[in-house]
């Protein structure tokens, strides 16, 4: 562990339980994805209908499905590395810390998952920054509020240090920017977005579908694929 992590979790696990209150709120922000996520999904969406000239539309357009692209690149790969990487024991199970719990938040469950990278970090970081391609204003409110009201509860309850938090973030950010490269733009999501208007009827039920995932983090459909590839007869 760096000194870095260490003077962080430890600077803000001293008030950790002094306002049952304000861990209320961290822990329900933490855990309920329609609170973490609607917010950068209602700026996605508003951005993806507002109006303007025909080329700035599909600007923001290609903006929009190249960041949900992004995201499900960083989150499956923070994912893959967290499992492929040394494992690293989170901060409220590492017993050389010795964490304060906040309020409403438990050790169980969380022994044998490793804090490093964050996909939570991952995932928001390449919504906020590809919607920077879209927007500079919502783009900047985006990774304030990723930084604010994702990172943060995770260091104050105990699950990731600052450096998985920023790990993930470069996930994130590097897959936004690899998603708005001119050659994915012209050759992948300009065509997608043609047949977007010759057959939106099409296009919209897997996209909708999608952002319910995405607001999910991928959880219940990783529960799927679970399930149908350790219960379903093989062979």
């Amino acid at each position: 562990m760096n000194p870095i992590d260490l003077g962080i979790v430890h600077f803000l696990n001293r008030y950790a339980g002094a306002c049952h209150a304000f861990d209320t709120i961290i822990f329900t922000w933490a855990n309920n994805n329609l609170v973490k996520a609607a917010p950068l999904l209602v700026v996605i969406f508003g951005l993806w209908f507002q109006k303007g000239e025909a080329a700035e539309t599909l600007s923001r357009r290609v903006a929009i499905v190249a960041l949900l692209a992004a995201a499900c690149l960083a989150a499956a790969t923070s994912v893959a590395l967290s499992h492929l990487l040394p494992e690293r024991p989170r901060p409220l199970v590492n017993p050389a810390l010795d964490f304060v719990l906040p309020y409403g938040m438990g050790r169980t469950g969380w022994e044998r998952v490793s804090s490093m990278p964050s996909d939570h970090a991952a995932m928001y970081f390449a919504l906020a920054a590809g919607v920077c391609y879209a927007s500079r204003f919502w783009g900047r409110l985006a990774l304030f509020y990723s930084v604010v009201f994702i990172c943060f509860p995770r260091i104050w309850l105990g699950l990731h240090f600052p450096s998985d938090l920023a790990a993930g973030a470069a996930i994130g950010i590097a897959f936004a920017w690899l998603m708005h490269r001119p050659l994915m733009r012209t050759r992948v999501w300009q065509p997608l977005l043609d047949w977007e208007a010759s057959k939106p009827h099409i296009f919209y039920p897997p996209m909708l579908l999608l952002t319910i995932i995405i607001a999910g983090l991928f959880h219940d459909a990783r529960d799927v694929l679970h399930v149908l590839t350790t219960t379903l007869p093989k062979g």
